[in-house]
């Protein structure tokens, strides 16, 4: 899942092959990267995320 064989690969898809040659970036920098539209620059130099989830819902068990 980490990487696309089973050597060490690098998942820089969209990035300079010359400068990210050596990073080894792994799936789920993809998937951040990618998906989610996390810039580089978030990925590079932050070091603690937080996710916050927030569910509402309207439930009735009669119609008034």
């Amino acid at each position: 899942m980490l990487y696309l064989s089973e050597k060490t690969d690098n998942r820089n898809e969209g990035l300079s092959p010359e400068l990210t040659s050596d990073m080894h970036l792994i799936y789920p920098f993809h998937n951040l990267y990618e998906h989610t539209c996390f810039s580089i620059f978030d990925l590079l130099w932050v070091r603690d995320f937080n996710v916050e989830i927030s569910v509402e819902y309207d439930y009735a068990t009669y119609k008034e």
